[in-house]
């Protein structure tokens, strides 16, 4: 795996990512565009995604909460007012 080691996370190039998924490279830019994956890190003219932040997004799939409704979720969460008692 090529990977770009740091002190805290490693970054995946969107050429592993789309490998480790199953997917085209332009699968992995559209879902990025789309909000479905997490931002990459631009280094230069390449694009990473974080080793955390791409486990966090498996785990959200897996259980079943796409990355948008998260969002849109916390979103509807911050526009109610909290109940006072």
């Amino acid at each position: 795996m090529s990977t770009i080691e740091s002190e805290n996370d490693a970054l995946v190039p969107r050429a592993q990512v789309a490998l480790e998924n199953g997917v085209s490279t332009k699968t992995i830019r559209r879902w990025e565009q789309e909000g479905q994956l997490p931002p990459p890190v631009r280094i230069s003219s390449h694009a990473y995604h974080s080793r955390k932040s791409l486990n966090a997004w498996i785990a959200r799939k897996v259980a079943g909460a796409p990355l948008e409704e998260a969002r849109r979720a916390g979103r509807e969460s911050a526009k109610k007012p909290a109940v006072t008692q």
